[in-house]
């Protein structure tokens, strides 16, 4: 496994533990290469974990109160349109077609 995400999944125990007790109100992710794309591949698990969005799609429609990165995603979600609900609600800059990280916290593992 790649270092960056070798440290990202380290955490994943330590904040599914913090937000068990919040039922879902306060929610995490980890958002790495590994992510997967749809609900439809982590419907069992997601249901097990509430306070872990375990898909992009659900990340992209209700981005978490913390999300765990490594530099080279946070780039990708800086540029790249697809991620545009991920950082600015607003979606990319008119005048300089970038964006800016206007969401909610955000720990880089690097």
């Amino acid at each position: 496994m790649y270092p960056l995400n070798a440290l990202i999944n380290s955490q994943q125990e330590r904040l599914r533990a913090w937000t068990k007790g919040y039922k879902g109100k306060i929610r995490f992710a980890l958002y790495n290469g590994e992510t997967k794309h749809t609900r439809y591949e982590v419907a069992e698990e997601q249901e097990e974990n509430p306070e872990q969005l375990l898909s992009r799609e659900s990340i992209y429609e209700t981005p978490p109160s913390i999300m765990v990165t490594n530099t080279t995603m946070l780039e990708y979600m800086l540029i790249r349109h697809k991620d545009a609900p991920i950082t600015d609600k607003e979606g990319a800059n008119k005048s300089y077609g970038t964006r800016a990280f206007t969401g909610n916290p955000l720990i880089l593992n690097d």
